[in-house]
């Protein structure tokens, strides 16, 4: 599993706030955040929470399974 990084960029898009603003809500250090934000660390689960908290959605939210396919026909 993955974490949606697309969803992440949107959902702070949506809110209109900088990475380091969304760090400091979640509790977490902006550099994680970013480093979450562009796939390049998986958090963890305290910070996942955290995070999903902040956009009040779930961690399943933010999470890509990468077993599903989406089909668009």
């Amino acid at each position: 599993m993955n974490i949606n990084t697309t969803k992440l960029r949107i959902l702070r898009a949506e809110k209109n706030w900088t990475q380091g603003e969304l760090a400091k809500r979640a509790g977490i250090s902006q550099n994680s955040y970013s480093r979450i934000e562009r796939g390049l660390q998986f958090p963890r689960y305290s910070a996942l929470k955290a995070i999903a908290s902040v956009y009040c959605c779930s961690v399943n939210d933010l999470i890509m399974d990468e077993t599903r396919v989406e089909r668009t026909t």
